[in-house]
């Protein structure tokens, strides 16, 4: 009810006031969904269905319950990932990245897209954020005497999440963020913002994950983020560039499942090292206020005058057995560590993972995307909700040393003026991870971390995408 109350509150304008073929007009809304999946090698690599699998980072974007699932071979209270790549504007040249049909006239040649990440997790509890900024160049012929205008397009997911019922259900919930700002730079002065549109939307998802069955179940409800109106006096023209009144994200639900065959588990309960450590501290804490009293009374049986050497040897026992006691403590956690590396390292590589997923993404509005602004010729798009089914493989097929994925997913055009299951193009995806070696990087981390080369392609008509990186192999 809350969702659909959310999405009820979206206004409607007259359609005329954007009129496709005609100029951008102020009554236009800028509609920032993005068609293709640009992610991490692991998420395109399967297509984009990772909405069942939902492991850190790399589900931010697919499940709001990611920031709380742990990795398998995560054994410690605290844990963490960051996130940081940039992809180069020569990748999505000569392409219809707004898949529109053809090859677009616009090209991105002066451009970046960039995203920055990090996840914390305190033992069952999971924060953090992921950002995806696109920055254009909208001067890019200005001579060195002229000013610069640039483009700054965000995407940003702040998501919280809990581990529920020994983590075999995650809730999570946040906000997803869009920006869109405009800045000026003057030759010899630092830019200034001349248009700024920002507005916050709550998300929610939540991923099932049985123990004792071979499967994951992620749903995330999204509600749309409609910028807030622009303040007054805000620029509504910029280098003879008409500024559209909102940037949109639709609402979206989100959901998948993924199954697992073969002797490696999908899911490996994470243990939480304080738990095992509760006895151990238990003991440790009655035996200081054992010795406390202990203390007490026999200072109350010292002389007076023999009182305060009595203590200080006192405290410098007790100083010594707290010690001691810090190092078991300390010792013990890093045998739980130990024993549960080694527990991870010692499981059947072999398994087969299959994942489904269906991404539904509804209407904006008056919409015209990013390149009708680039271009001021409206092409309207988000007329309608658009579907876009997803599946991905994943296999060990040579374990301990190559990891294959493939993948498929439908892209919807947001171009059409009904719903049509025909208006769309069809991607093929795949990629793996290659073991390299074993190398402590200068003793930043552990001798024996082992790395991997991965990599990634997505291949669609008037479409194209590549990745490479290089990371741990797990």
């Amino acid at each position: 009810m809350l969702f659909a109350a959310l999405v009820l509150t979206t206004t409607r304008s007259a359609e005329a006031e954007c009129a496709s073929g005609a100029a951008v007009t102020h009554d236009c809304e800028l509609d920032l969904v993005s068609g293709p999946v640009l992610a991490s090698s692991r998420v395109i690599g399967m297509g984009g269905a990772y909405e069942g699998i939902a492991n850190g980072l790399d589900g931010y974007t697919q499940n709001a319950a990611a920031p709380a699932v742990r990795d398998p071979w995560s054994h410690s209270w605290f844990d963490y990932d960051l996130d940081a790549s940039i992809s180069f504007p020569s990748a999505f040249r000569n392409v219809d990245y707004e898949n529109r049909g053809h090859v677009s006239n616009f090209t991105y040649n002066d451009f970046f897209f960039l995203t920055l990440g990090a996840n914390v997790q305190l033992g069952a509890w999971g924060f953090g954020f992921v950002a995806d900024l696109q920055n254009y160049n909208l001067t890019p012929g200005a001579a060195a005497t002229d000013a610069k205008f640039s483009a700054l397009v965000s995407k940003t997911h702040v998501l919280v999440a809990r581990q529920l019922f020994g983590g075999e259900l995650v809730l999570g919930t946040g906000l997803r963020l869009v920006g869109f700002q405009i800045s000026r730079t003057e030759p010899g002065q630092s830019a200034a913002n001349v248009v700024s549109l920002a507005g916050a939307g709550l998300e929610i998802g939540a991923l099932y994950r049985p123990a004792a069955l071979p499967f994951r179940a992620g749903l995330t409800l999204r509600s749309p983020v409609r910028s807030d109106d622009p303040a007054p006096g805000a620029a509504t023209e910029v280098n003879g560039m008409v500024i559209p009144t909102r940037a949109n994200l639709p609402w979206e639900i989100d959901t998948g499942i993924a199954v697992q065959a073969g002797p490696r588990a999908i899911t490996d309960a994470w243990i939480n090292p304080h738990d095992e450590e509760a006895e151990v501290r238990a003991e440790i804490l009655t035996a200081r206020a054992r010795r406390e009293q202990e203390r007490s009374r026999i200072l109350q049986a010292t002389p007076a005058a023999e009182r305060a050497e009595k203590a200080r040897a006192l405290d410098e026992a007790e100083a010594r057995a707290r010690k001691e006691e810090d190092d078991d403590l300390d010792a013990f956690t890093r045998d739980f560590a130990t024993t549960r590396k080694a527990r991870w390292d010692g499981l059947p590589q072999e398994y087969l993972l299959l994942s489904a997923g269906l991404l539904v993404t509804g209407p904006t509005n008056n919409g015209i995307s990013l390149e009708s602004f680039f271009s001021q010729q409206v092409a309207r798009a988000g007329r309608v909700a658009t579907f876009s089914p997803r599946a991905g493989m994943e296999t060990e097929l040579v374990p301990a040393i190559l990891r294959l994925r493939v993948g498929t997913y439908i892209e919807p055009t947001r171009f059409g003026s009904e719903s049509d299951v025909r208006a769309f193009r069809q991607h093929v995806t795949g990629g793996f991870d290659l073991y390299l070696f074993r190398w402590g990087a200068f003793g930043v981390v552990d001798a024996g971390t082992r790395w991997r080369l991965s990599t990634a392609v997505d291949v669609a008509p008037r479409w194209q995408n590549y990745g490479l990186s290089i990371g741990f192999w797990h």
